[in-house]
């Protein structure tokens, strides 16, 4: 486990939870908006420590912010808005009802829509889209029906582009086969190279190699077509372990040009400066409009 302690300025704090498939990142945002305090422990794999790694980071939070203090948190999958219960494909979250088992006053969001929140400077449309474990994006404005909006990862990779390129139909956690996770996902470069023969390569390994990378820039491309035609947005805003790799963004935006439809105006393209504290602050900001 590692901590970043400061003592929290007085006054009304906010707490912002990321759940990732490895980490969960805590942060306590003081009521000017700096960070106040943060922990980071890793994501246990079973249901229960889970539920418990949670209840003890929400206390240690709320021992520095106050007691009762707004928490937002945010985590992969869909949350059912009646019940609480939360299904992910790459996490132990497989229809329990968390929301429920958590402290009172603790608001779940999809991690995704919470790093959109976390990124909106509330000028115009915006596609926050995040691509690490798994891939998933959020819309901002929204009007949500049943949470299931962005779950763009699990959707099938278009069959001219399967066709086209020899991709392999791989099978997702989601229970269906080819869709655009199992390849555009950071285990996605391993696949891809295992694939064309280079071996059992690391997801970083993979992604310096020009065979890989041509694949997943044109998946990636395609990803961005959809988003487009499907939101309009006016702002993408990538997101995840994969946003780290060298030099990503001037190239992912020659691929989405050269199969975008021209007459269109595109969507800017840009990377978070921080998608895990972006998150976070998404957050608690709609935990503190929750729990008003």
């Amino acid at each position: 486990m590692s901590a970043d302690r400061h003592q929290a300025p007085a006054g009304r704090s906010l707490g912002g939870i990321d759940v990732g498939g490895t980490k969960i990142a805590a942060y306590l945002f003081a009521p000017d908006g700096t960070i106040a305090w943060t922990e980071t422990v890793p994501t246990p794999g079973e249901y229960g420590a889970l539920r418990g790694v949670l209840t003890d980071v929400i206390s240690r939070m709320r021992a520095e912010g106050g007691a009762g203090m707004p928490v937002g948190l945010g985590l992969p999958g869909r949350i059912d808005r009646a019940t609480g219960a939360v299904r992910a494909a790459n996490m132990p979250l497989n229809g329990e009802a968390l929301a429920t088992d958590l402290p009172d006053g603790v608001l779940l969001l999809n991690d995704v829509r919470a790093f959109a929140l976390g990124e909106a400077d509330g000028a115009g449309s915006l596609v926050a889209l995040s691509i690490g474990t798994g891939v998933a994006a959020a819309a901002l404005p929204s009007d949500a029906h049943s949470g299931a909006g962005g779950e763009l990862g699990h959707l099938p990779l278009p069959s001219p582009l399967v066709s086209d390129r020899g991709l392999p139909l791989i099978a997702c956690p989601c229970g269906r086969r080819g869709c655009y996770e199992t390849l555009l996902a950071g285990p996605g470069f391993s696949r891809l190279a295992a694939h064309h023969g280079l071996g059992a390569l690391s997801p970083e390994e993979a992604a310096k190699t020009d065979r890989v990378m041509e694949d997943w820039l044109a998946i990636a491309a395609q990803l961005l077509v959809l988003i487009q035609h499907s939101y309009d947005p006016r702002e993408v805003v990538l997101g995840g372990s994969v946003a780290r790799i060298p030099d990503l963004l001037p190239r992912l935006i020659a691929a989405f040009d050269a199969v975008r439809w021209y007459d269109l105006p595109a969507p800017s393209l840009r990377l978070s400066a921080d998608p895990r504290l972006a998150a976070a602050r998404g957050a608690a900001r709609a935990a503190a409009e929750a729990f008003a």
